[in-house]
């Protein structure tokens, strides 16, 4: 099982919004592609709801400088990649 945690006073967090701590577990393999939009991207933002959705959207910009939005849902599970805020 791999972990991540976030602080909310990172120097990479600009915005933090918590009601309270929650805790989810993922599948590893859905964060491949995470990985590779993250590479390219100027923005990410990540949202977890109550149910333990995670919705990553990353602002990219193309080739002719116009901004494109890829978003990437990925539903909790019981095993691999726990995820903590």
């Amino acid at each position: 099982i791999s972990m991540y945690r976030i602080s909310s006073q990172s120097v990479k967090i600009d915005f933090f919004y918590l009601f309270e701590r929650i805790s989810f577990r993922y599948k590893t393999q859905f964060f491949q592609y995470i990985v590779r939009a993250l590479s390219i991207a100027s923005k990410l933002s990540l949202r977890i709801d109550a149910a333990g959705i995670l919705c990553a959207q990353f602002l990219i910009y193309t080739e002719k400088d116009k901004p494109s939005l890829v978003e990437y849902f990925v539903g909790k599970t019981k095993i691999d990649f726990l995820f903590e805020i």
